[in-house]
């Protein structure tokens, strides 16, 4: 089994696989929560962005723009969204910000619901996972259209399970599997922890099973 290397906390492979756990484990939930309130969503797009927000340098951003299509229109949608950016209309913004049809269907998602936060390790959990799609030197203070990149489309299936396309373009690739920079530094209140293992397969334990023994038999 490879190891990451150093500046890194896992390998490429180890990386992809899980970019999907998480997205399965954090994004889906979410979606079929909203879907579920609009039972003609058929579609989600996560896009990310990385830049400092009040606590990491490093930190990875989330955010997650519904559809009424399987296969939505992402070039239209910024297109849309970057018109209501300049427009300086909160109101305007909001109502594309995470629905790609706009503000009549946004109006309908949220009507007397409240609202839902996404759960998304920013500073932590997301970065090696997703830091590779972000685009280079971006900031708190840039708009949507212009900070955030596509990195994943999730679709509804006709028997409503769920199903993952990723569609992000590997910006920056040296950064897959990278070290979220203060990952061991602590911060005052003891140290940040990387995300809870996955069990060993029953592989994976026979095999370290066995290199204990043997290492055992070597210094007792």
């Amino acid at each position: 089994m490879s190891e990451a290397k150093p500046g890194y906390i896992y390998t490429p492979e180890e990386t992809e696989r899980r970019r999907a756990a998480y997205i399965e484990s954090e994004v889906y939930p979410y979606v079929r929560t909203w879907m579920a309130r609009l039972p003609e969503l058929q579609s989600a797009v996560l896009f990310v962005a990385q830049y400092w927000s009040d606590e990491a340098d490093d930190a990875v951003h989330g955010e997650v723009v519904f559809s009424t299509r399987s296969e939505p229109g992402i070039p239209a949608y910024l297109r849309a969204l970057e018109a209501a950016e300049a427009a300086d209309d909160y109101e305007e913004y909001e109502g594309w910000s995470n629905f790609m049809e706009g503000p009549e269907v946004a109006a309908k998602a949220t009507e007397g619901r409240d609202h839902m936060w996404l759960s998304w390790d920013d500073n932590g959990g997301a970065i090696p996972l997703f830091a590779a799609f972000c685009k280079e030197d971006c900031h708190q203070e840039m708009p949507m259209s212009e900070a955030y990149a596509p990195v994943a489309i999730i679709r509804r299936g006709a028997d409503g399970v769920l199903s993952t396309e990723m569609i992000g373009q590997k910006l920056r690739p040296w950064l897959e599997g990278v070290k979220p920079e203060w990952w061991g530094e602590g911060d005052g209140d003891g140290e940040v922890a990387p995300p809870d293992e996955p069990e060993p397969t029953d592989e994976e334990a026979k095999g370290a099973k066995g290199v204990l023994e043997r290492l055992m038999k070597k210094w007792l």
